[in-house]
């Protein structure tokens, strides 16, 4: 596979590995703004690239996973709670990638 969507893949692949140690401050159980900052960034930039792919699903994820985390971020008081939904998000993010890479 090359071209815009191999480069997508893999550019994306980059982005969300350098979110471990965000993933695992949340793992331990508390909203953290600098983890949802860094988050955020990600899931932005793959849903910014992901429209003109013409990757709908994808998009439309990573655009409700975005105001979530905005949502996280600029809360008075944020719910712990959700940390297992930011982190379900994230997963179903991945396997979307999985999947556009094994279907190209």
């Amino acid at each position: 596979m090359d071209g815009p969507l191999h480069e997508f893949l893999s550019q994306s692949w980059k982005s969300l590995s350098r979110l471990d140690t965000a993933v695992s401050t949340l793992e331990g159980g508390a909203i953290n703004v600098g983890a949802l900052e860094r988050m955020l960034g990600v899931i932005r930039a793959i849903g910014e690239q992901s429209a003109p792919l013409e990757l709908a699903r994808l998009a439309r994820l990573a655009s409700e996973y975005t105001a979530l985390l905005q949502h996280l971020r600029t809360a008075d008081e944020p719910d712990d709670e959700s940390i297992p939904v930011v982190l379900e998000a994230l997963e179903a993010v991945k396997e979307i990638i999985v999947c556009l890479e094994a279907t190209g």
